[in-house]
C-alpha cells in the first residue's frame, strides 16, 4: 500500500488558514511555510505513525553496513532480521543494543555464522554488528523513516507539495491557530485546545494500541489501600 497522504497542497492549506483568521498577508505566508514544516517535524518525531515505517534489504559482509539515508531508528528491538545465510534462507532475529553495550561485548577478529547483536552508529551513518558474519548474510532492516522538510525558498514547489500526513484538516487548524497567535488574538488558546482534541482522535484511529488511557481509576472493590496498624 502506498504511503497515505491528504488531498490538499501546502499552499491551499496555508491559504485556508489565513482566510479563516482574516490575515492574508504575503509576508505572513512566508512565515507560515516554516511553521508548517515545524508542525510536521513535531508530528513525525512525536509518534510512530504506521506510514513512517518501512524496510530495506542490507548485506552483512563485515562489522558495519550503511544505514538508509532516511533512517531515524529501528522499528523495534528486533528490527534487523536475516533472510539468507550463504544463500540459504534463514530467518534469525538480531537484537539491537545501545552503543555502550555493543562496545563492551565487542571483540576484534571474532566471527560467527550470524551476528549476535547490532547497534546504530548515527555519528557515522552505519549499523554495527558483532560478531562479523563468517559468510555472506543478507537481512531485512525495518525502520522508522525521516521525512525531510520541504524547501521554503522554492515557494512554487513548496506550495504545490502534498505533505505526508493524511489528516490535513488538523494541519489547517494548527496553522490557523498559529496565525491567531501571531495576531495576538485571544481565540488562539481555544483553537489550540481544539487541535489537541483533534490530534487525540487521530492518534486513537491511527495508533489504537497507544491510545489506552493509563490513568483509569482502579476498581475499589479489588484494589484497596493496604492495612496499617494504628500508631504507624
Amino acid at each position: 500500500m502506498a504511503t497515505p497522504t491528504g488531498r490538499l497542497t501546502r499552499g491551499t492549506m496555508l491559504d485556508q488558514a489565513q482566510r479563516r483568521a482574516g490575515n492574508t498577508s504575503t509576508s505572513l505566508k512566508a512565515e507560515m511555510r516554516v511553521w508548517l514544516n515545524q508542525i510536521l517535524d513535531e508530528l513525525y518525531l512525536g509518534w510512530d505513525w504506521p506510514f513512517l515505517m518501512t524496510s530495506t534489504s542490507v548485506s552483512l559482509s563485515g562489522t558495519t553496513f550503511a544505514l538508509p539515508a532516511a533512517f531515524l531508528r529501528a522499528q523495534d528491538a528486533w528490527g534487523l532480521v536475516t533472510t539468507t545465510v550463504d544463500g540459504v534462507a534463514q530467518r534469525v532475529r538480531i537484537p539491537e543494543t545501545d552503543p555502550g553495550t555493543y562496545w563492551a561485548r565487542y571483540r576484534e577478529d571474532t566471527t560467527a555464522s550470524v551476528p549476535l547483536l547490532w547497534t546504530a552508529d548515527r555519528a557515522n551513518d552505519v549499523g554495527r554488528v558483532w560478531p562479523a558474519p563468517a559468510g555472506t548474510v543478507t537481512a531485512t532492516l525495518r525502520y522508522k523513516q525521516w521525512i525531510a522538510n520541504a524547501d521554503t525558498t522554492n515557494t512554487t514547489t513548496y506550495d504545490a507539495d502534498i505533505p505526508v500526513f493524511p489528516w490535513h484538516s488538523y494541519l489547517i487548524e494548527r496553522c490557523y491557530q498559529q496565525v491567531l497567535e501571531w495576531d495576538e488574538n485571544p481565540k488562539a488558546d481555544l483553537v489550540f485546545q481544539k487541535c489537541e482534541m483533534m490530534l487525540a482522535r487521530i492518534r486513537g484511529t491511527a495508533l489504537p494500541l497507544h491510545s489506552i488511557d493509563s490513568t483509569l481509576t482502579l476498581d475499589p472493590d479489588t484494589f484497596v489501600a493496604p492495612f496499617r496498624p494504628e500508631g504507624e
